[in-house]
């Protein structure tokens, strides 16, 4: 028996704690599951780091937008609001300042001579307007068409229309007036310039003296007396220019007619011949659109 159990010894390590590692691994093993776990919660962090910038960006996307769209909307109903006020500024404006009406008419003979021709008219002037007109003035100028010699052809008489656009040439002359008033008035001496007009008040100039301009009838252009005058009643265009008080803002009102004999037996007005028409044969007939106000 003592021969068995020495030949079924057990092993003398069995049973035995492991061998350790040696120190030197403990530690770097230690030190590398630190840096694990360090690595897992960095990026864990980073994770949610990343979501929640995430969700706040999208918040201030969507709160900027908003912000944009209000501001739009916001940008709309000012301007909105902004036009309402300017016209009723506007409106405003025009129920306060002076507004300067003409009555026209003949008030001498026109009279040809070899350096030009000129016609007397009257005018009546009335402010009805809020507050005074200053610096009132007026200019008028008798448009005669014309043709340059050998480019006259004689109308058909059933096809005769006039062609002068008598509103062009009538906004064409208050602009063109309308500057040197401004001008004139803005001088030395300026306040004297021109007449003023209370609210509800008239003034009346006699005397002034309208001159006669020869229109091209081909191009518009200014021309000598040396022409051949067309069939068209001459056109007659005033316009007064006047400062408001209210602004000091310069305005405009202007008229055109066709000067024409009262008597047409009397023939046609001739402007190349020296001689005079008498102011009890010449009339102003208003032409339907020709009223022009600024």
């Amino acid at each position: 028996m003592d021969g068995d159990q020495s030949g079924k010894s057990e092993p003398a390590d069995k049973g035995s704690p492991p061998k350790r590692r040696p120190t030197i691994i403990r530690v770097f093993s230690a030190i590398k599951r630190y840096e694990n776990r360090r690595n897992r919660r960095a990026k864990q962090e980073k994770s949610d780091r990343d979501l929640i910038m995430a969700r706040w960006t999208r918040r201030v996307g969507i709160f900027t937008a908003g912000l944009v769209g209000v501001s739009i909307i916001t940008g709309v109903i000012f301007w909105r609001q902004l036009g309402v006020m300017q016209g009723q500024l506007g409106a405003m404006e025009d129920d306060q300042r002076a507004w300067v009406s003409a009555d026209i008419s003949i008030n001498g003979d026109l009279k040809v001579t070899e350096s030009g021709a000129v016609v007397v008219l009257k005018y009546v002037l009335k402010n009805d307007g809020r507050t005074p007109a200053v610096n009132v003035s007026m200019s008028a100028s008798v448009k005669v068409v014309v043709v340059p010699k050998g480019q006259y052809i004689v109308p058909d008489d059933a096809l005769s229309i006039r062609h002068i656009n008598d509103l062009e040439v009538l906004k064409r002359h208050c602009e063109t007036y309308a500057a040197v008033a401004e001008y004139a008035s803005g001088t030395i001496g300026g306040g004297f310039f021109g007449n003023t007009i209370f609210p509800g008040k008239t003034s009346e100039i006699a005397d002034h003296l309208a001159g006669i301009e020869f229109i091209s009838e081909i191009d518009r252009r200014v021309m000598t007396p040396d022409a051949v005058l067309t069939d068209e009643a001459p056109v007659l265009v005033s316009c007064i220019a006047y400062r408001t008080g209210s602004n000091g803002q310069f305005h405009q009102t202007g008229d055109v007619f066709w000067l024409e004999r009262v008597n047409p037996e009397n023939g046609t007005i001739d402007f190349l011949t020296p001689g005079k028409i008498p102011k009890d044969d010449l009339i102003l007939v208003p032409v339907a659109r020709g009223a022009y106000a600024n």
